[in-house]
C-alpha cells in the first residue's frame, strides 16, 4: 500500500507542484488491476482499494496545486502547457476509475467486503457501495433501468415521461437503501457524508441559509437594469487559476475551503439524491431563456413551474462557484495577462472587454468598464451568489419531498417552494422576463463571474450574520464548534470514523477548516 506522501505534513503554502509521472501511474494502475483480477482474500482487496484511493488522492492534490498554488509565479504559457497536460491525462485517469468501479459492480457476492465496509463503502463516481452482495442486485438493476429511462425521456424532451421516470427512480432508490438498512435514500446519502453527520444537521443549515438570505432579495433586485445591460460571460480555465491567487496571497485559502465545505454539500447532495447522470442536475423552475447553447428543454410560457432535466457541469459546481467568483478582488491585488472567453455581452462592451484583456490588466476592470456603475455591477455579483445558494437549497428541499413521496404533485410543490425561497416573486418562472429571468433563476452555475470568498464574507456573511436576535447564528456555530472541541477528547475522530473518515490528515484538515470558519465569523 502506498505510504502517505511527505507533502501531507506540510501546510498548503509549502506544498510544491510536481507534474505526475505517467509511467509510474500506468505501472501502478496495472498492478491495481492485476491484484483485483487475482483477488481471493478480503484483506488483499482492502489493501488494493486503499492503494487505489491513495493514487487518486495524490493526483487530486497535484491537480489542485496546478490550479491554484503555483499560478502565483508562472507565466500563462507555462500555465497553458500544464492545463493541456491535465486535459490529456484525464481520460486515462477516468478509465482507471471506471475500470475499478466496474470490477466491483461485476462481483455479485462479496460478503466479507460488505461486512467490513458495510454502509460506508462509497465511491465518488459510482454507487458501487450498494452493490456488494447478491441480495440487492435486482434492486440495483432496477435503479439503472430507471436512470436510463430518465435520460431517454430527457433526450426526447418528453416532460411527462421524465416526471414518471423520476418517480420510478425515487422508488427504486428507496428500495435499494432499505436493503442496506436505511429508512430511505436520503438517510443513506447522509450516512456517507463526512461533514454533515446527520440528515437533520443538513436540513438545519439549509433552513438557516434560506431564512438569512431571502430577506435581502428585494434590495438585490435593484441591479436589474444592469443585468439586462451586461448579462453573462464565461471565464476560461486559465483565468480561474489566477482568480484564486488573491486569497492564497492573503492567507485566506483555508477560509475559502471551509466555507465551501458547507456550501458544497448542498450541491453534492442535490446531484446524489436526484441526479441521473454524473454531470447533471434538475431545474424545477424552467423558462425559455435558459437554453443559452446548453442542451435542455422547457415548458410553454403558459405552464406552471415544473421539473426540467438539464445537462450541466459536475455536481460539485458550488466549488466552481467559489473559484470562478474571484474576479473583483483578484484584480485589486494582481497584475498580469488574463484570458477570458466572453459569452454574452453587448457588442460595444464585448469588443472593449476583449481588447482590454488581451494586454496587461492591472486595475479592477469594473472601473474601466462601468465607471460610476462599478458598485452596482458588484451588487449584481452579490445577488448572483445569493440567488444561486437559495436555488440550491430550494432544489434540495424539492428532492427531499420527492423521496418522501414519489407521487407528489410536482407543480404544487414547486410553486410552494418558490414562494418560500423567493417570496417577492409574483409570476411563475415559465412566464419570467427573458432578460431578467425569474429572479435571474437561470441555473447558470458557470457562475457569470463574482467575488472571492472574502467578498462573500464581507457582503453575504456580514449581512446575514449581523442580526443575532433570533439566536440561530449562535446555534449554527455552536454545532460547528462542537465538532472541533470534540476532537480534543477523540469524540470528533470517532464520529468521523463512523462516517468512514479515518485518514489522520483528512481529520485534522477538516477540524482546521471548521475552526477557521468559526474564527473568521467571529466565534
Amino acid at each position: 500500500m502506498m505510504k502517505e506522501t511527505a507533502n501531507r505534513s506540510k501546510s498548503f503554502k509549502e506544498l510544491v507542484y510536481q507534474r505526475p509521472d505517467l509511467h509510474r501511474l500506468a505501472s501502478r494502475a496495472k498492478v491495481i488491476k492485476s491484484r483485483l483480477q487475482k483477488w481471493n482474500k478480503e484483506a488483499n482487496l482492502g489493501e488494493t482499494i486503499e492503494d487505489f484511493q491513495a493514487t487518486l488522492d495524490e493526483f487530486n492534490e497535484q491537480q489542485t496545486l496546478v490550479a491554484i498554488k503555483w499560478a502565483l509565479d508562472v507565466d500563462n504559457v507555462t500555465l497553458a502547457r500544464e492545463n493541456l497536460f491535465w486535459q490529456q491525462i484525464q481520460p486515462s485517469l477516468q478509465r482507471l476509475i471506471f475500470s475499478v468501479n466496474g470490477w466491483l459492480r461485476s462481483k455479485s457476492a462479496l460478503p466479507k467486503l460488505a461486512e467490513r465496509w458495510g454502509k460506508k463503502f462509497i465511491w465518488q463516481n459510482q454507487r458501487a457501495h450498494l452493490t456488494v452482495n447478491r441480495s440487492n442486485q435486482a434492486a440495483w438493476n432496477d435503479e439503472q433501468t430507471c436512470i436510463q429511462a430518465v435520460c431517454d425521456s430527457f433526450n426526447r424532451g418528453d416532460v411527462n415521461a421524465l416526471i414518471l421516470a423520476y418517480r420510478k427512480l425515487a422508488d427504486a432508490r428507496n428500495r435499494l437503501a432499505r436493503q442496506a438498512d436505511f429508512p430511505d435514500y436520503l438517510h443513506y446519502i447522509f450516512a456517507n457524508d463526512e461533514f454533515f453527520p446527520t440528515y437533520e444537521n443538513f436540513t438545519e443549515i439549509r433552513e438557516y441559509l434560506r431564512e438569512n438570505l431571502v430577506r435581502f432579495l428585494p434590495a438585490l433586485q435593484a441591479s436589474t437594469e444592469l443585468v439586462s445591460a451586461s448579462r453573462t460571460y464565461d471565464l476560461s480555465w486559465l483565468s480561474l487559476t489566477k482568480q484564486l491567487t488573491h486569497s492564497v496571497v492573503s492567507g485566506e485559502y483555508d477560509f475559502i475551503f471551509a466555507l465551501n465545505s458547507i456550501l458544497n454539500r448542498i450541491g453534492y447532495h442535490n446531484d446524489e439524491i436526484l441526479g441521473a447522470w454524473h454531470d447533471g442536475f434538475v431545474d424545477i423552475l424552467p423558462s425559455p431563456d435558459k437554453s443559452e447553447g446548453v442542451e435542455c428543454f422547457y415548458l410553454p410560457a403558459s405552464a406552471q413551474p415544473f421539473l426540467c432535466g438539464r445537462a450541466r457541469k459536475t455536481p460539485f459546481f458550488i466549488l466552481d462557484l467559489l473559484r470562478e467568483a474571484g474576479v473583483f478582488q483578484a484584480y485589486k491585488s494582481l497584475t498580469g495577462k488574463y484570458r477570458f472567453t466572453p459569452q454574452i455581452l453587448p457588442d460595444d462592451k464585448a469588443k472593449e472587454f476583449i481588447a482590454a484583456t488581451s494586454v496587461n490588466l492591472a486595475l479592477p476592470y469594473l472601473n474601466v468598464f462601468y465607471g460610476a456603475d462599478a458598485d452596482l455591477f458588484r451588487h449584481w455579483y452579490l445577488r448572483e451568489i445569493v440567488i444561486n445558494i437559495l436555488q440550491l437549497s430550494m432544489q434540495s428541499e424539492f428532492q427531499e419531498r420527492l423521496y418522501a413521496d414519489p407521487n407528489l404533485n410536482w407543480s404544487e410543490v414547486s410553486n410552494e417552494l418558490l414562494q418560500r425561497y423567493f417570496p417577492a416573486a409574483e409570476k411563475s418562472a415559465a412566464d419570467a422576463d427573458p432578460d431578467f429571468g425569474h429572479w435571474e433563476l437561470k441555473s447558470n452555475f458557470w457562475l457569470n463571474a463574482g467575488q472571492t470568498a472574502d467578498l462573500i464574507l464581507g457582503q453575504i456573511a456580514a449581512l446575514t450574520l449581523q442580526d443575532q436576535s433570533d439566536g440561530k447564528t449562535e446555534k449554527l456555530f455552536a454545532v460547528l464548534q462542537a465538532f472541533v472541541l470534540d476532537g480534543n477528547n477523540n469524540l470528533f475522530k470517532d464520529r468521523l470514523a463512523v462516517a468512514g473518515v479515518k485518514n489522520p490528515w483528512h481529520i485534522e484538515n477538516l477540524k482546521r477548516q471548521i475552526f477557521q470558519l468559526c474564527y473568521m465569523m467571529g466565534y
